[in-house]
């Protein structure tokens, strides 16, 4: 308790502007959910479009029925089945071998290749509170702008925008600070350990996510069991009422989704949750704490309440890939592949419903 309140005296300043900032955003986050919007109409036609595909069944003259009207979607639907069921099957082997064959255990999970950091908890927290300004003062001037644009796609445009932005910050404001200590960008891990290679960094980083896809899919079904008793509906995710408004009014912001989702923000998010919190995390709390920290840390922040355990999960594996490998390209390879998945997957799904 006296090196806490050490720090809080010390770090006194940063602390103040912290939960000033904090209680800012979620002032504004909870006047914005009460301002009950209605839901867009493309929204409410994709769900009625799901609701009535309830009933129908993949017969053989419905899937040549799709084949003909949407062959890249429907080829796409079977090809993104087909690897994930590849991919589960491939991560029930592997979880049988690492229950039952410890040498096969020890080679999958090496020893830790993240070397220690002079990076404090002071670092993170002034990171923090330079990230919540930049993103209210932008925050700020967008808004303004979208009053004055009055459109659904320039206010749509002007968030991703704001995303974007407000992520290379982010990335510029944790750079000074490690260069600040005598670090580079590459002991953030933004580099390719000695002795090793992209394709192997890769291929490393797939058969983790493959030997967590069983879990996965086990917690997604459970939720969704549960969700289905209590007659919960999640929210959509913002990037799918954007997708579905926007497909026909302005296709760019679907490009520029889709980069943010599947490249930029993978990216983003790998360099300051795995390449910059978690050594600071370890260095305070050791390697498990800082991975549940971490994962915690990440799901959090996604800010839904539903996959919040799903989005935990995929934080604990990225975090335990970065802790192994020493290197963020794993870690971003399977954050990018697990977004890129999902959300062509939604396009799949979306021709399906629709047809």
């Amino acid at each position: 308790m006296k090196r806490v309140a050490a720090f809080a005296w010390r770090e006194r300043g940063w602390l103040f502007l912290f939960f000033l900032f904090l209680g800012i955003y979620l002032a504004l986050s909870r006047w914005g959910a009460g301002s009950n919007h209605p839901p867009s109409l493309a929204l409410e036609s994709f769900k009625q479009s799901e609701d009535a595909f309830q009933g129908a069944s993949l017969t053989p003259e419905f899937i040549r029925e799709w084949l003909k009207k949407s062959p890249a979607e429907a080829l796409g639907f079977f090809f993104l089945s087909g690897l994930f069921t590849l991919l589960f099957a491939a991560g029930c082997v592997l979880n049988l071998f690492c229950a039952f064959k410890p040498d096969f255990r020890r080679r999958v999970w090496p020893p830790s290749a993240v070397s220690a950091k002079p990076w404090s908890a002071a670092m993170l927290l002034r990171v923090l509170v330079q990230f919540l300004g930049a993103g209210l003062c932008l925050n700020l001037v967008f808004s303004l702008a979208v009053r004055l644009l009055d459109s659904d796609s320039a206010a749509h445009g002007l968030l991703l925008t704001h995303t974007l932005l407000v992520d290379v910050l982010c990335f510029f404001f944790i750079l000074r600070q490690v260069r600040q200590t005598g670090n580079s960008w590459r002991d953030l891990g933004l580099c390719i350990p000695d002795g090793s290679s992209p394709v192997k960094e890769i291929l490393a980083g797939l058969s983790a996510y493959a030997f967590v896809i069983p879990w996965f899919v086990m917690l997604l079904l459970i939720l969704t069991g549960i969700a289905s008793l209590v007659h919960y509906e999640p929210e959509p995710h913002p990037l799918v009422e954007i997708f579905l408004e926007e497909e026909k009014k302005a296709p760019w912001l679907i490009y520029l989704s889709v980069f943010i989702g599947c490249v930029a923000g993978p990216f983003f998010e790998e360099v300051f949750f795995r390449g910059f919190s978690f050594p600071i995390f370890k260095r305070k709390f050791g390697t498990v704490w800082a991975v549940v920290g971490c994962a915690a840390f990440f799901a959090l922040i996604h800010k839904n309440e539903f996959a919040f355990f799903p989005i935990f999960m995929l934080g604990a594996l990225l975090t335990l890939i970065y802790e192994k490998r020493g290197s963020l390209l794993s870690s971003y390879f399977v954050h990018f592949f697990h977004n890129s998945i999902f959300i062509l997957y939604f396009w799949c799904v979306k021709s399906l419903i629709g047809r």
